[in-house]
């Protein structure tokens, strides 16, 4: 095994057999993530880190999470619940653990806090449990939030301060984590309008994108009606309301 690579691994608690539950590949420093279209499922791509440098970058550039599904560990067995982790290494490392298996459940990447598209909401819908593993900073606590105002009924495992997933195996047991995720509570979203995240587009594309958000909207249930300025309103599915916040 590669020295930097073997390094990286070991600072993280992550076996080299983890890199295969997620389909990534390493070469010449670079440890690569495989990008899937969401509408196909076909390789379109990678997203690259240099384990020298630390530096992200898209190969090839410019791909919007939009466009590609969510990096996934499927769990052998079918799968009724999603295990969400904030970044690629907490994803291998929740992945190598009992806990998909005991649970059965497939643990799913979020590559950051702010980066959450409604495009995936379709893709969540068909867990019956969420279950979110958010780092212990300000933009870990975004997370939930995010995902819970496009999928209700998301749990959040509550980590200790200053703890990611990686960092907590480093320090204690996965049964320790197991109490976490049994006593893990619905998380409730923050009131007020909903704004849609993690979209890319520029100016020569927006009606294109505009139009497939209000589809993807409309599809999830909720009725949206013109509200002026180029601009639609809905009431919001996860508050009891009668005037409409959803914009």
């Amino acid at each position: 095994m590669d020295r930097v690579l073997e390094e990286w691994l070991n600072e993280r608690g992550i076996s080299y057999s983890s890199l295969d539950k997620v389909g990534a590949e390493f070469r010449d420093g670079i440890l690569r993530f495989p990008r899937l279209s969401i509408s196909t499922g076909e390789h379109v791509g990678w997203k690259c880190r240099d384990l020298r440098s630390g530096r992200f970058y898209g190969d090839p550039a410019g791909i919007p999470h939009a466009d590609t599904r969510p990096l996934c560990s499927t769990n052998e067995l079918p799968a009724s619940g999603a295990m969400i982790c904030e970044g690629e290494s907490d994803t291998m490392r929740l992945a190598q653990s009992s806990l998909p298996n005991t649970y059965a459940s497939d643990v799913i990447c979020i590559p950051g806090a702010t980066a959450c598209p409604a495009e995936w909401m379709p893709l969540l819908r068909k867990y019956e449990s969420i279950h979110v593993f958010a780092d212990a900073d300000i933009a870990g606590r975004q997370l939930p939030d995010r995902l819970a105002h496009l999928v209700p009924g998301v749990r959040v495992v509550r980590l200790p301060e200053s703890h990611d997933v990686c960092s907590f195996f480093l320090e204690h047991s996965e049964d320790d984590l197991r109490k976490l995720y049994e006593i893990a509570p619905v998380h409730v979203p923050t009131p007020g309008p909903i704004r849609t995240v993690g979209l890319q587009w520029d100016n020569a594309g927006a009606d294109e994108h505009r139009d497939k958000l209000i589809r993807i909207v409309v599809e999830s249930g909720v009725v949206l009606r013109p509200a002026g300025n180029n601009e639609f309103k809905g009431l919001c599915p996860f508050h009891d309301e009668r005037t409409p916040s959803f914009s």
